[in-house]
């Protein structure tokens, strides 16, 4: 059940490059959140694209514009949903996903920053209702062993008994 930012300079991408990096974004991330590929788990990973406007990135102090490109990817997930493995894998698709979709962008330095962010368990609500990790992937019909990771993960890291 992601929640991701990605900022891009304007005019960097098509409406098509962005439906697809969107599109493409959400897949990889409910796949290493183990989360079933359904419409409904679809419809709530989210992705913002914001194209910020020329003179609005710097980069060691001078202006990038769209020639110039960079991109900043935001992950938010629900705590207990990524172990470090799976973190790993969603920097690597990540990184692949906007390479594939801008293959013009520059390897000379590093264009892509991706950041990981988890919502403490607890913290994370759709529309009224505060929904824990455990609850939640119960819900979005992830399988029990799935279940039983998250809460031993949540567990381990509160300092309790895992289930």
């Amino acid at each position: 059940m992601p929640l991701i930012d990605l900022f891009v300079q304007e005019g960097r991408l098509e409406s098509g490059a962005q439906q697809r990096l969107g599109a493409e974004l959400s897949r990889a991330v409910l796949g290493h959140e183990q989360i079933p590929d359904t419409p409904a788990n679809r419809g709530i990973a989210w992705v913002y694209i914001h194209q910020q406007p020329t003179g609005t990135l710097l980069v060691g102090g001078e202006v990038a514009d769209h020639a110039d490109p960079h991109y900043r990817v935001i992950v938010r997930c629900q705590q207990g949903y990524l172990d470090d493995e799976h973190k790993q894998a969603v920097a690597a698709d990540v990184a692949r996903i906007i390479r594939d979709v801008d293959p013009e962008l520059p390897t000379d330095v590093p264009r892509i920053f991706c950041m990981i962010e988890e919502g403490a368990d607890g913290n994370w609500a759709i529309e009224n209702s505060i929904l824990r990790a455990v609850e939640t992937v119960d819900m979005l019909g992830v399988t029990d062993e799935r279940i039983r990771s998250t809460a031993r993960r949540l567990a381990a890291e509160r300092g309790t008994v895992p289930v």
